[in-house]
């Protein structure tokens, strides 16, 4: 039966972000996501975060389309040292996503109350900022526009890097949708630097070209960038290398 999970996480990209990730390792950002409550209520809030996708080679072709050519495939081990987790999809009209949508209105409410009569409830804020942790690791089960489902974000298989924000000098672990612009969105990303998701060589399974032709330019980049690491272990790194070429045409 052929494989429905990898043991690789796959993170999709352009190419510049490609080099950017092998010389920098990953900065979290926020994005934007849009969740449907039901046919009335949605809103967006921005989440920061780095996404993987939990798909085989053989089907991968796809997702590729859609983030980009060019790849970096991490190991299940380097995942599990670094707490990543499956995201929570939420569908609209399910009992999950009326449940959470239910209590984050009643824990705003009660903080609101407890406020306004000047009073600071540690306990409440603290149970607050707990409940946006979790809410970080759902996505909506589907991209709805005009009443249309346009995306089925559950074919992704998401995994997330969500840092914790408080650690990284800033007040804020979401971003409302009126907040999601300059000057705020890239103060908050320029403070995501503090959480950088790190890496090393052997982490690597797969890096991912568009074309068969930019091998050779690639292995040349890497070289560059991982002068601090022994031959050894580069000349292994660049073995690892594979283009959308070759998994369109053998996978």
């Amino acid at each position: 039966m052929p494989a429905i999970s990898s043991n690789t996480l796959f993170h999709f990209t352009k190419k510049d972000s490609l080099l950017g990730i092998l010389k920098n390792e990953f900065y979290p950002r926020f994005c934007l996501e849009q969740y449907q409550v039901d046919e009335t209520t949605s809103f967006k809030i921005g989440i920061p975060m780095v996404s993987f996708c939990d798909i085989p080679l053989s089907l991968v072709y796809s997702h590729m389309t859609r983030y980009g050519d060019y790849g970096i495939g991490m190991s299940m081990e380097w995942a599990e040292r670094n707490k990543l987790n499956p995201v929570l999809y939420l569908r609209r009209n399910s009992h999950t996503t009326k449940v959470i949508n239910d209590i984050f209105n009643s824990e705003s409410k009660d903080i609101e109350k407890v406020g306004k009569n000047g009073i600071e409830v540690e306990s409440l804020t603290q149970r607050y900022k707990m409940l946006l942790k979790l809410f970080a690791f759902t996505k909506p089960f589907e991209l709805i526009k005009d009443n249309e489902v346009v995306a089925k974000c559950y074919d992704e298989r998401e995994w997330r890097y969500v840092p914790d924000l408080f650690s990284c000098g800033s007040e804020k672990f979401i971003l409302m949708e009126n907040e999601y612009k300059d000057p705020v969105l890239s103060e908050e990303n320029e403070k995501l630097k503090n959480a950088k998701l790190c890496f090393t060589p052997p982490d690597i399974n797969y890096i991912i070209i568009k074309k068969e032709s930019e091998r050779s330019d690639l292995i040349t980049e890497i070289s560059r960038i991982k002068l601090r690491h022994p031959f050894d272990i580069i000349r292994v790194l660049v073995s690892k290398i594979i283009s959308a070429e070759q998994i369109r045409q053998d996978f």
